[in-house]
């Protein structure tokens, strides 16, 4: 697979390919918000890989396909590990969890994954048990 030539001239990487989340009823569109990434299609080997397409009449093209989830682990006397999800941990477009790992994802960069109980729950927002919401 090869990657397409660039229909709009020699630009940067970044203001050419682009991050942007839709519903399944959205398609593509410059008009919307979208952020730079530094990913590229998965054939190259890197680990921030992801396929873009192509939407007529739009001046960027945008990732459709690839990483959902990356993490890096670092298996020492002490395990330490780093992640991050594209897009965020929510599917839903009202939630504040929705796009936000975007901006760290389009630099190539990543979150702490915690891994122990007491890392977590310094980390944690308002727990409850189902049923008492």
């Amino acid at each position: 697979m090869a990657c397409a030539p660039n229909p709009h001239g020699s630009r940067p990487w970044h203001e050419y390919v682009r991050l942007q989340r839709i519903t399944g009823e959205e398609t593509y569109s410059d008009a919307r918000p979208s952020l730079p990434t530094a990913g590229a299609e998965p054939f190259l080997g890197i680990l921030f890989a992801f396929g873009t397409e192509i939407v007529k009449g739009q001046r960027h093209r945008y990732g459709d396909f690839g990483d959902s989830y990356v993490s890096v682990v670092e298996f020492s006397p002490e395990v330490r590990a780093r992640s991050i999800l594209v897009f965020g941990k929510s599917g839903d477009p009202k939630s504040p969890y929705y796009f936000d790992r975007v901006p760290l994802y389009a630099q190539g960069e990543f979150k702490p994954a915690w891994l122990t109980l007491s890392e977590i729950k310094v980390h944690l927002e308002p727990a409850y048990h189902p049923g008492e919401r």
